[in-house]
C-alpha cells in the first residue's frame, strides 16, 4: 500500500477490495491486520469477533470486517 509503504496480507476476496481503496484514501498513516479480538455479550450468546483491519488516517480510526454475521 502506498500509504502505509508496506506490503498486507487478505483472506479474501472482499478484504482485498477493501485494501485495495484504502489505497486510494488521502492520509492514510496505518493498516492493522486483525489488531484485536472484541469479547461481548448478545441478548443470545457470549461472542468473539476480530476485525479484518483497522486504518488510521489523519482524523479517524476505520474498523473493516468482511461481512460475516455476529
Amino acid at each position: 500500500m502506498s500509504g502505509s509503504g508496506r506490503l498486507h496480507g487478505f483472506e479474501s476476496l472482499a478484504e482485498r477490495r477493501v485494501l485495495l481503496a484504502l489505497d486510494f484514501v488521502g492520509g492514510m498513516r496505518e493498516v492493522l491486520s486483525q489488531p484485536f479480538t472484541l469479547r461481548f455479550t448478545t441478548c443470545r450468546r457470549p461472542v468473539r469477533h476480530t476485525p479484518d483491519s483497522l486504518a488510521l488516517t489523519r482524523g479517524t480510526a476505520l474498523l473493516s470486517t468482511s461481512g460475516r454475521r455476529i
